[in-house]
């Protein structure tokens, strides 16, 4: 199985996954999906799950998941397979965005900020007057309001590059649909 990491040759890449699942054994799979998230070191990030109710005709209705799963991007592969092995597959998207480009034009930027910012707190050590030193300050402000904002959109994208997020539907069938057509004989 592949295990490289995400940022293979210096690339930065985040990885979605779609998948819509069916099973016989909800309740089973829904405890061995959490006990992978927990043994890969992911988490749950929201979990919506229906069921155990009674239809008009006095049938249970067949229980529903939505989960969102963040799973170290290492593992998603490990994941994935492990939910194909567990559950019949539907539907199945991956989406990977190289954020390379925009990783690195943020770097060069929260740089160039520390650095205009360093060079401020200079000017603001030798300035004469009060006007000075009052539009310095509003530049700090705005600069480092600037560098927050930065450093913030790099722990975005650190945290999207090193868990890759997993979007599982989980419906509880009484027969699996099946994986391949039916013969004559079927």
């Amino acid at each position: 199985q592949n295990t490289e990491t995400p940022q293979i040759s210096g690339r930065k890449l985040i990885r979605n996954i779609d998948m819509n699942v069916e099973t016989t054994s909800f309740d089973d799979l829904i405890s061995s999906v959490q006990s992978k998230v927990t043994q890969l070191e992911g988490y749950v990030e929201q979990s919506d799950i229906s069921g155990n109710s009674i239809t008009n005709y006095g049938r249970p209705a067949l229980k529903y998941a939505h989960l969102v799963l963040r799973i170290p991007a290492e593992q998603l592969n490990t994941f994935i397979s492990q939910v194909e092995t567990d559950s019949n597959v539907t539907y199945k998207s991956e989406t990977v965005s190289d954020v390379t480009l925009q990783y690195s034009d943020v770097e060069s930027r929260l740089k160039t900020l520390r650095m205009e910012q360093e060079r401020l707190w200079e000017l603001m050590a030798s300035a004469d007057s009060t006007e000075a030193i009052l539009a310095l300050e509003q530049r700090l402000t705005d600069v480092s309001i600037e560098i927050e904002s930065s450093e913030s959109r790099l722990r975005h994208f650190d945290n999207s590059i090193l868990y890759s997020t997993v979007n599982l539907n989980i419906s509880e069938v009484n027969l699996e649909s099946p994986t391949q057509p039916e013969t004559h004989w079927q």
